[in-house]
């Protein structure tokens, strides 16, 4: 018959090997975590901009933010580029808190927030767009609020003007290399670059916190407790590289 403390510690074993709860979770408390920014033009010309990381405004700690001014180029997009070696996300739900200080009012009739995700290998872009359904309007924000996206097709739509797509988003959910936040206008599918880009009249500010993936099966913490495990895992892979608009 087996010692019990052998079973017990083979148990522990096989639930500290298993798929961390969090593959990948930035919650920015100390500093940018090499996310980027990209802005559009009217023109559809793309270029990065810095991102302003702020260490508190008196409520909350750590977190990102950038203007939507009034200028020529307008912010579309924010995220984190983080490599080959990302993991596996399926089965997983994207988390972020969001909030809007401020009124957006253009370039489009309809400003939204949409996630996206996506794999660049082989000179192939394959990247997805969250659809209206799960995507939301930043005006509706303008206190911190916690969204949830699963990582699943139906909750997704190819990224526009990409002929060389070659992968599912099956595929790509399965190690993507990259992921974040577009600022885009319209319902449905993305039709153009012209589409792309917040901006404000009296400049607004978009800000991002807790941006990462988690399971929605927790196990109980009782047992987590019993075999002196706690916390979820955290990953974080981060590769420079990001496709134009």
């Amino acid at each position: 018959m087996k010692n019990p403390l052998t079973i017990l510690f083979a148990s522990a074993l096989l639930l500290a090997s298993a798929p961390s709860y969090a593959d990948y979770f930035e919650s920015f408390d100390g500093g940018s975590a090499d996310w980027h920014v990209y802005t559009v033009s009217n023109r559809g010309l793309v270029r990065p901009r810095a991102v302003t990381y702020v260490e508190t405004d008196g409520q909350r700690d750590g977190f990102l933010s950038m203007s939507a001014g009034a200028g020529h180029y307008h912010p579309y997009c924010m995220g984190a580029v983080l490599g080959p070696t990302y993991g596996d996300l399926t089965g997983l739900t994207l988390t972020v808190d969001f909030k809007l200080s401020g009124v957006i009012d253009g370039p489009v009739d309809t400003p939204m927030v949409r996630a996206y995700v996506g794999s660049y290998e082989n000179g192939r872009y394959n990247y997805f767009v969250s659809n209206d359904a799960v995507s939301w309007d930043p005006n509706d924000d303008l206190q911190w609020t916690r969204h949830e996206i699963a990582l699943v097709a139906s909750n997704f739509l190819e990224w526009p003007n990409r002929a060389t797509h070659g992968k599912t988003f099956d595929e790509v959910i399965a190690n993507p290399t990259d992921m974040g936040l577009v600022f885009a206008g319209g319902r449905g599918p993305l039709p153009s670059n012209r589409t792309l880009g917040l901006s404000s009249t009296h400049g607004a500010i978009l800000s991002v916190d807790n941006f990462g993936t988690i399971c929605q099966d927790v196990p109980e913490p009782g047992t987590l407790a019993l075999l002196g495990l706690g916390g979820a895992g955290m990953v974080f892979r981060r590769q420079r590289r990001h496709p134009s608009a």
